[in-house]
């Protein structure tokens, strides 16, 4: 069972009446219907995460603002599914099923400087056929359909949605104000942002310093395979049907 850490940013008054709980066997059995009583607000949320600590079966940390996953000692552990809330820094290596949080960290995280916003242009569509190669720090406006494979040059922008039929690899420093879906493998490289979902059939991987979604715009990560590099950060969901992985060098193990 994966370790979890939490961290409050401020101390709570009621720390000894805690320690009253935890040391009781009958409040902590009862502890449940103590949470029915018209109680402070700081005090219910302290009451009911120490409730949850008492066998729940799934992993919800509702109150807690910043919190550290670690996986167990044992390489052959069970992936690990967790929902919180606030910051999840996880611990690498981590084999995982599902991960949820306001902002997911993974392995050494560098402080996230928010990309600026950019105006969308709705209504235009672009549909290309075979393979597709957008140029290095070339600009592109509107949504994409790709009948084919598509590579992303370094630093580009696309102010739109991809969507493609084939494999995707976007480049270093690249920025995309949408989401991509593709039905191959889809790579995001080196310090790349996606502000909206990524959905694959087969296989996502991202690369350090990576981001995916925003912190007002929640988005998903999605595929039967997903591989995380150490220093790469979501916003939203992690979610793998078949193998998820987060660990350093993961592009080896494409």
């Amino acid at each position: 069972m994966a370790a979890l850490t939490h961290i409050r940013r401020s101390p709570w008054p009621g720390k000894e009446l805690a320690k009253g709980l935890a040391m009781n066997p009958m409040l902590k059995a009862v502890s449940g219907l103590i949470l029915l009583f018209p109680l402070p607000t700081a005090l219910q949320a302290h009451l009911r995460r120490f409730h949850n600590t008492l066998g729940a079966p799934r992993r919800v940390v509702p109150f807690d603002t910043h919190s550290t996953l670690a996986a167990p000692h044992s390489q052959d552990h069970e992936p690990v599914s967790m929902h919180t809330r606030g910051r999840l820094d996880v611990k690498l290596p981590l084999h995982f099923k599902r991960l949820a949080a306001d902002e997911l960290c993974f392995g050494d995280c560098a402080p996230f400087q928010p990309a600026p916003a950019w105006p969308r242009h709705p209504g235009t569509q672009s549909v290309r056929t075979g393979d597709v190669k957008l140029d290095d720090g070339s600009h592109t406006h509107g949504d994409l359909f790709v009948h084919g494979d598509l590579h992303i040059g370094h630093h580009a922008r696309i102010n739109g949605g991809i969507t493609v039929d084939g494999d995707v690899k976007v480049g270093a420093g690249t920025h995309i104000s949408g989401g991509i879906i593709a039905r191959g493998t889809l790579f995001i490289g080196p310090g790349a942002r996606v502000s909206g979902p990524l959905l694959s059939h087969r296989q996502v991987v991202l690369s350090p310093r990576s981001v995916i979604g925003l912190w007002h715009q929640p988005a998903s990560v999605t595929a039967p395979k997903v591989l995380l590099d150490s220093g790469c950060r979501v916003f939203g969901c992690v979610a793998a049907s078949e193998h998820g992985w987060a660990g350093s060098n993961v592009g080896s193990l494409q």
